[in-house]
This record gives C-alpha cells, sequence and structure tokens, in this order.
C-alpha cells in the first residue's frame, strides 16, 4: 500500500472454508476504503489456504502461522504488525456489513475522548438469515455496568485506538478463552467505551461454532477475569500482573475432568447454558440438537427436563404452535 492505512482490520482463521469468502468478502465491499486486512492463517489445512490465495486486493497481508498456535496469540501477531490509527477485528465465519467501518472510524474521531466502540449484531443462521438482534447497552455508564454481568460487546464488533489497546495490555495469552471479556474488563477501567445503536455486524450461528468443552471452558475464563477484575479493584493488580503465571496456569488445568461422569456432566450444563442462547431464534434442529446432547450426558437431572417442559424449548415449542395456529409461525 503506497500510504498508511487508517484502520486495520485483524481476523485470524483456522480451517475454515464454507464460510471465509462471505467474511472477506464482506470486508473488501466496506464503503470506508483506507483500511488494511491482516489475516493470520492460523496453520490451517490446504482448503483454507486455497481460499486465501485466490485474493489479491493489495490491502489484505496474509501471515501463515506454520503450527496452530490459538486465536489469542495470533491477534496479537497481527495487533504487532497493523499500521492502522485503530484496530477493529473479524471472526472468519462472520460479517461486516458495508458502512461498518466508516461508521465506527467516524464515531471514534468526532468523540476524541472515547477509545472503543462497538455495535448492535445480528445473529445469523447458516444461511445468513438474520434470527436475532442484539441488545447491548450503548453509553459508557451502562456498559460499566453490565460488564460485570456479561461481555457488553460482541467482541470482534469493536474498534478501538491501538494506542489504548496496547496501553491497557491488549489480549493476555493466558486466556485462551474469554479473551474478549478480559481485555473489556481492563478497558473499562481507563477509558470511555460505547456501542453505536445500529446493526453493522452478523454474527453466524452454525453446529460447528458449537464446542461443549470450549463453552464450559470459555465460562470458566470469564469467570477467572471477574476475579482478576476484583482483585485489580482492591490491589491494583492481578496474578498476571504480578507474573505469578504457574498459579494461573495451575488453576486453569484442575478445570478439567478427572472422571467420564464429570465430563458428561459439564457437557450437559455447557449444552444448557448454549440453550438458553439460542432457543429463542435458533433453528429448531440445531434446539433440539443440544436438548438431546444434556440429556444424553445427565438424563437425571431435572434442570433439563424442566427445559422441555417450562423452559426455553418449552417457550419456543409454544410460540410455534401459536404461531402456526394464527398461520404465521417460523421454526
Amino acid at each position: 500500500m503506497e500510504s498508511t492505512p487508517l484502520v486495520s482490520l485483524i481476523m485470524s482463521v483456522y480451517n475454515e472454508t464454507q464460510y471465509l469468502r462471505s467474511a472477506i468478502d464482506s470486508v473488501l465491499a466496506q464503503t470506508f476504503p483506507a483500511f488494511e486486512f491482516l489475516i493470520v492463517d492460523d496453520g490451517s489445512c490446504r482448503g483454507t489456504k486455497d481460499i486465501l490465495a485466490t485474493y489479491t486486493d493489495r490491502r489484505i497481508r496474509v501471515f501463515v502461522n506454520r503450527t496452530n498456535i490459538g486465536l489469542t496469540r495470533s491477534l496479537n501477531l497481527a495487533i504487532s504488525q497493523a499500521r492502522g490509527k485503530y484496530i477493529t477485528r473479524l471472526d472468519s465465519d462472520d460479517i461486516s456489513y458495508p458502512s461498518r467501518l466508516q461508521r465506527q472510524f467516524e464515531f471514534l474521531e468526532t468523540h476524541p475522548d472515547y477509545s472503543f466502540v462497538g455495535t448492535q449484531c445480528a445473529f445469523l443462521d447458516p444461511e445468513g438469515r438474520i434470527r436475532q438482534i442484539s441488545k447491548y447497552p450503548c453509553s459508557d455508564e451502562e456498559i460499566k455496568k453490565y460488564v460485570w454481568k456479561n461481555s457488553p460487546f460482541s467482541g470482534a464488533s469493536v474498534m478501538c485506538v491501538k494506542h489504548d489497546l496496547v496501553e491497557c495490555g491488549g489480549y493476555r495469552e493466558l486466556f485462551q478463552y474469554a479473551q474478549d471479556y478480559d481485555l473489556w474488563l481492563r478497558v473499562t477501567e481507563k477509558f470511555n467505551v460505547a456501542n453505536l445503536a445500529d446493526v453493522l455486524y452478523g454474527i453466524r450461528y452454525h453446529r460447528r461454532s458449537i464446542t461443549l468443552q470450549k463453552f464450559f471452558l470459555q465460562s470458566n475464563f470469564a469467570e477467572l477475569a471477574r476475579r482478576f477484575a476484583l482483585m485489580r479493584a482492591e490491589t491494583g493488580s492481578d496474578l498476571i500482573m504480578r507474573g505469578e503465571f504457574d498459579r494461573v496456569k495451575e488453576e486453569i488445568a484442575s478445570w478439567h475432568p478427572d472422571c467420564i461422569l464429570d465430563g458428561m456432566r459439564i457437557r450437559s450444563a455447557s449444552a444448557l447454558k448454549l440453550l438458553e442462547f439460542i432457543a429463542p431464534w435458533g433453528r429448531l434442529s440445531d434446539v433440539f440438537s443440544l436438548w438431546l446432547t444434556s440429556l444424553f450426558n445427565n438424563p437425571l437431572d431435572q434442570k433439563v427436563w424442566n427445559s422441555i417442559v417450562s423452559g426455553p424449548v418449552g417457550l419456543r415449542l409454544k410460540k410455534m404452535l401459536k404461531g402456526s395456529i394464527l398461520g404465521g409461525g417460523n421454526a
């Protein structure tokens, strides 16, 4: 590129072929042209490499990891190579709507006291149809209250000032999962943040995106991030900041189940948590797949049966039946 880009969009991809073209094409269709697109191929198979090789747009820069090093380290690699004033992300099975970069860039340029801005998101089914819209808080005050409960952003939708991202420590590599949430907790301690009210990012839901063991680990990492935030509030630092890496690694290692029954209970609980999220809008086949996974792994758990009687699955079935009676149901 002849000039320095204003925005660096980063993406890590690992063995994604089905939706990768859609993700990349959504970036190249942006109304804002002054960006670079840094793609880290994290040790992918041949199919992913073949797709990446078909793109010749000079704004795309591809970095290839010889082995798979994971999302967190790959993102930090891209950040270290980014040249833009602002940094944002895209996951390899999601999409950015055409005006996304333009709108976020304009917000940060006209609000110099803000460092991070996200957007509302559409939850998409595998065919790209919108099934649900996010309701993330928009104001700095609301976000800083909400962050203690859950992530106030869709992680990949956020655009930020690169200098401020680096200043707060970026993504911490001990967080294999929930690395975004750990970042948001640290970011909101130092900077002003916001979400735009418009839907500018699409999160694709599909079966391959569900890994029950990873969902369990993500929940544990999120709880660890909250504990570290409380620790910083009380003492000014957390275990990672103090260099006590072995203590953190020991706790992470303890999360793995000791026996088959423990592992089955974890998979069942993880399936139920995902079920609560997607039951109102996901495809019925996926909803029932999660319910059956939970039932198979822990058939005596009353919560599993409650979910289909009076819980999220039951409510979805009642809504579908009512819509069918009225002539407008949508499965």
